[in-house]
This record gives structure tokens, sequence and C-alpha cells, in this order.
């Protein structure tokens, strides 16, 4: 998520950059309530790992439900991406 602020900081404005990591993290916090909401991500069923994304505006933030206190986020990924780059993703 740093590089996420630092390109809106310098590509358009640190105000703009840091309502858009509040509101990723706001996204994130529904996790607590509601942990599997996300689908399952097929981009990275290969791993046999149960990775889940929501989507935020052009991001999918991709997690794990590790055990019933915590959950993972592993990712917040730019959709605009190619999607394959998703497989990147370290366990």
């Amino acid at each position: 998520m740093i590089e996420i602020k630092e390109y809106f900081t310098e590509n358009a404005s640190p105000r703009i950059a840091n309502r858009l990591v509040k509101e990723i993290i706001n996204k994130a916090q529904l996790l607590l309530e509601t942990p599997f909401a996300g689908q399952k991500d097929p981009f990275l069923e290969f791993k046999n790992q149960d990775f889940r994304y929501l989507i935020f505006k052009n991001y999918k933030l991709v997690y794990r439900v590790e055990n019933q206190d915590l959950i993972k986020i592993y990712e917040v990924f730019d959709c605009r991406q190619d999607p394959e780059k998703i497989e990147n993703i370290s366990k």
C-alpha cells in the first residue's frame, strides 16, 4: 500500500493519496465482521490456500483467513494490471 500512496502523492496530491489509503483500510476492516465475505480468487486456486478477495475501486484486496483470530492481507492489487501478475504473491 506504500507504493499506492507514493504514486498518488506524486501524480495527484497527498490529500487524494491519504483518502485512498484510508478507504482501503476501511474496506479491509469489514473483514473483521465478515471474514468470508470475499470471493475465492480464481487466479490463486492453484496454490490451494483459499485466497479470497474484495474489490475496492480499481483494487483487489487479496487475503486469507488464517484462523479464527487472524485475517492476513497479502496484496492490494491494482486490477488495471495483467491479472496473471497476481500469481506472484507470496504465501
